[in-house]
């Protein structure tokens, strides 16, 4: 394919587990973590960092985003930092 010489290229990284070509808006806020990180897309500049979000413990997380939800609905900033 030909590309358009104005455009930029840079290699980035995701700690998705899964395998896809591109990268789509349409699944922003599906993922894990949503609620707790916001609506985006993130990229890591180096694969060891990318690798950090891979292994996820899902009951973890969710206990966790539980906790933060309860931290933010009190307005309690230093029990969302903990």
């Amino acid at each position: 394919s030909r590309r358009d010489p104005d455009t930029m290229f840079q290699r980035a990284w995701h700690g998705s587990p899964h395998i896809f070509d591109r990268f789509s808006v349409s699944k922003i806020g599906t993922g894990e973590g949503a609620q707790t990180y916001g609506h985006g897309l993130y990229f890591a500049e180096s694969q060891e960092v990318a690798k950090s979000y891979e292994a996820r413990d899902p009951e973890f997380e969710a206990k966790i985003s539980k906790l933060f939800e309860r931290a933010m609905a009190r307005n309690d900033d230093a029990a969302m930092l903990v």
